[in-house]
């Protein structure tokens, strides 16, 4: 598909040719300690996160991971998004026997996450070229399956230089 208008100075001709390309949402939901981003425990999906996506991820990646209260990664933060609110999920906080916490409404500054993913937006524009490109790819599904690999390889490139335990001082929030 093609664009048939376009915008050009007073009596200049409007040439364009691009293709139009419709956009593509992902979601990328990573787990968060005071080392960084936790090996493995990056999920992205094309689209929303839905509950039983997050309740299912926290199950079989992030909790088996975590270590009972006061052990390491024992403390889980959360915002009050609405997938973090299930019986299911204080089930399986209570099963692996760590801490639950949620953040005030409208705070994302005492996230520290928050902070990591500001941090991945500034990495992923200034790096904009190596990106997939989709004149690399034939089929939409390649193209898709190569940006999700990016995103994953992106969550680590991004924090390189970052003392996440800062992050989390500066959160005022528990680094267990």
């Amino acid at each position: 598909m093609f664009r048939r208008r376009s915008w050009s100075a007073i009596g200049l001709p409007a040439y364009t040719r691009s293709e139009l390309l419709s956009k593509v949402r992902c979601s990328v939901l990573p787990a968060l300690d005071i080392h960084g981003y936790v090996p493995g425990a990056t999920l992205v999906v094309e689209g929303a996160v839905t509950q039983a996506m997050y309740e299912h991820w926290l199950e079989t990646v992030v909790l088996p991971q975590s270590e009972p209260y006061p052990g390491r990664r024992s403390i889980i933060i959360m915002d009050n998004c609405s997938t973090h609110h299930s019986d299911k999920i204080t089930e399986l906080y209570g099963q692996f026997g760590v801490q639950l916490l949620y953040l005030p409404p409208y705070s994302p500054h005492l996230n520290p996450i928050e902070q990591t993913f500001h941090l991945l937006k500034h990495w992923l524009r200034k790096h904009r070229d190596l990106a997939p490109r989709v004149d690399e790819f034939d089929e939409p599904e390649a193209y898709k399956a190569a940006w999700i690999e990016h995103l994953e390889k992106a969550t680590a490139w991004a924090l390189d230089d970052v003392s996440i335990s800062n992050l989390f001082v500066r959160s005022r929030v528990p680094t267990i």
